[in-house]
């Protein structure tokens, strides 16, 4: 257990990029086993979706996402709950069961507008056909392959966008949990505590998980232009396997101990609005 030292730090610095991911990384290291445990748990119920789900990747990894990401809720609270924070809840609170399965419901939203909002702006707006179907004029491959590729640099476009505009639900599953609030009214309070700081929440998540979606991309990119189609063997696996082992031992453990320093200045002043507002409405009531 340790107690969470601000040094008399303003907001603005609280909840910088670079105060989180130095931050987040010492407390990484201090207790790395919870964090690391919670993505391996995570990656592999993923894994498993798309093990029993080949032919339907996105719902693969979109069932995936909130099941994982209900999993990484645990060593998330277990870090709140080892710093000196103000994150009590602000209103009166039902019983604690409901407020996991808010939780659940709220993490199983997310990834489905995700995923809605991704292929809506995909169909809405094709801007890499050009692009790759340039490849083939150039000779570096075949109609098929860069029909291929057009999908996926699609998919890479419009989904950083759509992740750009999900970052204000992140804190949804802490919010149900701790506040004990259902899963619509968490998705509230994580999109109105996250407003003016999503920038920060993309500088976390690129300086984390970067290198390993570079990675992963290439492998992609390498097996397609090799086989006409993704495939897990030879140096694509290779490339593969060290990302994700670089985001389960390490990146995704540090990115999500950041993203929790975070959210702890946010739910702070989240309640202090939040109790605010009910004493005036109690001061109104009373007059």
């Amino acid at each position: 257990m340790f107690l969470l030292d601000t040094g008399g730090m303003t907001m603005r610095e609280r909840t910088s990029a670079g105060h989180c991911l130095r931050a987040g990384l010492a407390a990484f290291l201090r207790s790395p086993l919870p964090l690391i445990l919670g993505w391996a748990v995570s990656a592999g119920i993923t894994i498993l979706f798309i093990v029993y789900i080949p032919r339907d990747l996105s719902s693969a990894l979109q069932i995936g996402a909130a099941f994982g990401g209900f999993v990484l809720t645990w060593p998330q609270l277990r870090m709140l709950r080892s710093m000196n924070a103000d994150i009590a809840a602000a209103e009166p609170s039902a019983s604690s069961p409901r407020s996991w399965v808010s939780a659940l419901i709220a993490l199983a939203i997310a990834p489905t507008l995700y995923r809605v909002l991704t292929w809506a702006i995909w169909y809405a707006v094709p801007l890499s056909g050009a692009l790759m179907y340039a490849f083939v004029t150039f000779g570096a491959g075949n109609m098929y392959v860069s029909g291929r590729l057009d999908l996926l640099t699609s998919a890479i476009l419009f989904g950083f966008g759509t992740f750009a505009l999900m970052c204000g639900l992140v804190f949804a599953p802490l919010c149900a949990v701790l506040d004990r609030i259902g899963p619509f009214a968490s998705l509230k309070r994580s999109w109105r505590m996250v407003s003016g700081h999503r920038a920060t929440i993309l500088r976390i998540a690129t300086a984390t998980l970067g290198a390993p979606v570079a990675l992963s991309l290439a492998a992609y990119y390498v097996s397609v232009l090799q086989t006409a189609q993704a495939t897990f063997r030879g140096l694509p696996a290779v490339l593969w396997s060290i990302a994700l082992g670089s985001v389960v031992l390490f990146l995704g453990p540090w990115l999500t101990a950041a993203i929790t320093l975070l959210f702890i200045p946010l739910k702070e002043e989240e309640n202090f609005f939040t109790r605010r507002l009910r004493a005036r409405r109690v001061s109104m009531d009373l007059s």
